[in-house]
C-alpha cells in the first residue's frame, strides 16, 4: 500500500513458480545432498568464473550470478521427482526493482534462480556465514539484512537498484511453517519507495 500510494509505475501482476508439493521424503533424500555438493563444489567454481569476469570488466557481477544460477537450474531440472515450471515471467520489469516472492522452503532460492533475469539477493546476514557459499554471495554483491543497520542497509540496496539491476527480498522475513501467507514486514515497500522503484509480487506454489 505504501508503494502505491508513492505513485510507482507497476504493483501487481505477479510471475508465479510452480515447484513440488510438500511432503515427499524420497524428493527431500535426493534433493539435499545435490543442493550440498553444489554449494560445496559448485561454488568454487563458480568463484573462479565470476573472478574471472569481474577482471575483465563485469562490474554488476553478472557472469558470476549466471554461473550460480546454471547449477542451481540444472538440479532442479535433472531432479527426478520435480515438475517445475514459471508462468508470467515477460512481466517482470527489465530494469531496477524490488521482487518479493513468499516463502514457503528453504529450496525458494534454488527455484528463483531460475528466473530469467540477472538480480541480488536482500537476505538474512546469517546465510553469509556458509562456508564458501557466503563469500561468493559478498563477491557477487548480494546485501545482507542486519535489523540493526537500517539506513546502510536502504543505502547499499539503493545502489544496486542505481546500477540497474533488481533486487529479491522475502517480504515476510522467515519461511512460512503452515504454508499459509504470513505477514508482510515493511522492509521490501520501504525499499521500493526509497528508490522510486516498482515492487513486484513473485508466487511459489507447491
Amino acid at each position: 500500500a505504501a508503494a502505491a500510494r508513492a505513485g510507482l509505475g507497476f504493483f501487481g501482476k505477479n510471475t508465479n513458480l510452480i515447484v513440488p508439493r510438500r511432503g515427499s521424503w524420497l524428493s527431500t533424500l535426493y534433493s539435499w545432498p545435490m543442493i550440498a555438493l553444489w554449494l560445496l563444489f559448485g561454488a568454487i567454481l563458480c568463484a573462479g568464473i565470476g573472478v574471472l569476469a569481474a577482471l575483465l570488466g563485469d562490474r554488476t557481477r553478472r557472469v558470476a550470478h549466471l554461473a550460480l544460477a546454471v547449477g542451481f537450474r540444472g538440479i532442479v531440472r535433472s531432479h527426478p521427482f520435480c515438475t517445475f515450471s514459471i508462468t508470467g515471467a515477460e512481466r517482470l520489469p527489465p530494469g531496477p526493482a524490488i521482487l518479493c516472492p513468499n516463502h514457503q522452503s528453504i529450496t525458494d532460492v534454488v527455484y528463483l534462480y531460475s528466473l530469467p533475469i540477472h538480480f541480488k539477493w536482500v537476505i538474512r546476514k546469517q546465510v553469509f556465514k556458509l562456508p564458501v557459499f557466503g563469500t561468493f554471495m559478498r563477491f557477487i554483491g548480494y546485501v545482507p539484512i542486519d535489523r540493526d543497520g537500517a539506513t546502510e542497509l536502504l543505502a547499499e540496496v539503493a545502489e544496486t537498484l542505481r546500477s540497474g539491476v533488481p533486487v529479491v527480498n522475502f517480504p515476510e522475513g522467515t519461511r512460512s511453517r503452515s504454508g499459509e501467507l504470513g505477514r508482510f514486514r515493511t522492509g521490501a515497500a520501504r525499499m521500493a519507495v526509497a528508490s522510486q522503484v516498482p515492487l513486484v509480487p513473485i508466487a511459489i506454489t507447491g
